[in-house]
């Protein structure tokens, strides 16, 4: 069976999110774990955004590691690895709209 968390993004806010926790979803999590982030539809223009993991959830928390880099144009289906129990989408330069991304096959 294939697991997927669904993360809601907002692109034109940057953020220092809490994280998603994996764990809620797999029994694979936490530690050092693949899967692929399927981003539905073009990143915006003038956008960019990291995905993130941790072993804790807290915003602010200096262990958040940066696993990807997704732009302007990038959509479709992309490996992230070595994730952590928690997961976040930090945008780090806003451009316009939201969007519904989903991790899935953590293994």
């Amino acid at each position: 069976m294939t697991l997927a968390v669904n993360i809601a993004v907002d692109y034109s806010v940057t953020t220092d999110a809490t994280g998603t926790d994996l764990g809620e979803v797999s029994p694979f999590a936490p530690q050092g774990k693949n899967a692929l982030l399927f981003i539905p539809a073009a990143v915006p223009a003038s956008t960019v955004f990291v995905v993130q993991t941790n072993s804790v959830a807290t915003a602010g928390d200096a262990g958040w590691t940066t696993v990807a880099e997704f732009e302007t144009g990038d959509v479709g289906f992309f490996e992230v690895t070595d994730l952590q129990r928690y997961v976040r989408i930090d945008v780090t330069d806003a451009g316009t709209g939201t969007a519904t991304l989903s991790i899935i096959g953590i293994q």
